[in-house]
Formats: structure tokens, sequence, C-alpha cells
């Protein structure tokens, strides 16, 4: 099943390139399962997982109303990601092309429990949202599902 999965990681090299060179190694830490430190650090490490296609990391670093087990998260984010076909039991409304195509992350802002970014998508233009945290006692902070706004647009 999706939870014996091998994780995938993104390169050192890949994380300097995506992060710059201040950030990149606490995105690392986040991704190896230490404590995030604020949220931002989160949004850096979801997008790092999401360019590596990790549903395992993306389904740990979040909470989910339509998901509501780690293993059905798993089997969303491998659909997603395109590494399983959906079948007809899965809710085709949260997959999007646009995420098997991530280019570069841009944070507009970070205040609070909340991170406002834009991720680039290629083709697919761009996804600019306004993501909300909570703290998390094991993993510092995570993914509530929730945003003060979510929009797609061209890039």
């Amino acid at each position: 099943d999706g939870l014996r999965k091998k994780r995938r990681a993104p390169s050192a090299d890949q994380l300097r390139a995506d992060h710059g060179e201040e950030k990149w190694e606490a995105v690392l830490k986040v991704l190896s399962g230490k404590r995030a430190q604020n949220p931002e650090e989160v949004v850096r490490a979801r997008f790092s997982a999401l360019r590596c296609k990790d549903p395992k990391f993306m389904a740990m670093s979040e909470i989910s109303k339509v998901f509501k087990t780690e293993a059905e998260r798993v089997r969303g984010w491998e659909v997603a990601l395109g590494i399983e076909q959906p079948n007809e039991a899965d809710d085709r409304e949260h997959f999007w092309e646009d995420l098997q195509t991530i280019e570069r992350l841009e944070i507009v802002e970070a205040q609070g429990l909340e991170v406002e970014y834009r991720m680039h998508c290629g083709l697919y233009g761009l996804m600019h949202e306004k993501a909300i945290f909570m703290t998390d006692p094991k993993a510092g902070f995570i993914y509530t599902g929730e945003s003060a706004f979510f929009n797609k647009e061209n890039d």
C-alpha cells in the first residue's frame, strides 16, 4: 500500500536551487522529519515534496476534510502526482495536473500561521494561495487544508 512505498528525497543541490543558500538546510530538516520552526518551512518542504513526487510527506504534513486517514491522503497524492491512476472511487475534484509540472515557489508573505505564496506550474500558470497552518506537537506546524484564498492564475 502507499504507506509502505519508499519516500523520494530531493538532492541538496535541488534544495539549494529551489530555496536558496539561507533556507535549504531548514527545508531538508523538515523533509527528514524534524520539527518545522515556522509555517514557511512547511510550505517550502511541501513544494520540494511535490517536485520529487513524495505523496507520503504531503500526506503527513496536512489534515484534510476530504481524505480523513493518512492512507487516504497518500492515495490522493499518488493520484494527484501521477504516480497512480485514478479509479472510480477517487474524488477527481482534488487531482490537479498542474501539480505535476511545478517549476518554482515564490513566498509572498509569511505571517503568524498564514503563508501567502505563488507556485509556478509551467504551462498551467500558477497557483496563488494564502495557506493556513496549525501548530503540531510532532511536526511543529501542519497545513490545515484551509486557505484565506486560493486562485489559479495565468503566469
